[in-house]
């Protein structure tokens, strides 16, 4: 929960990124922006098969998962601001 907390507030600096995770932070947004449930459980599959396959460290793991959460709890557009955010802080 803290660390909800920490991102909401933008306190603590947002993971580097590398290209499947940013791709992930990408589509995360757009499941966000449109609220969909189903959206979410095909990302969550999707992020558990780029993890299993080596393509998402375990901090780019924790932030996309963190805001996965939100949305889940139906948060929707702070788990949208929370995805933008994170996107806007890398320079892919």
């Amino acid at each position: 929960m803290l660390g909800l907390a920490l991102l909401a507030a933008g306190c603590g600096s947002h993971p580097p990124l590398e290209r499947p995770s940013y791709d992930l932070a990408k589509a995360l947004y757009a499941v966000c922006n449109r609220q969909s449930t189903d959206g979410l459980q095909k990302f969550e599959t999707v992020l558990t098969e780029s993890i299993a396959a080596g393509n998402v460290g375990p901090h780019e793991e924790s932030a996309l998962r963190e805001i996965a959460e939100v949305a889940a709890a139906g948060d929707w557009q702070a788990a949208q601001e929370q995805a933008r955010e994170l996107i806007a802080s890398q320079n892919p």
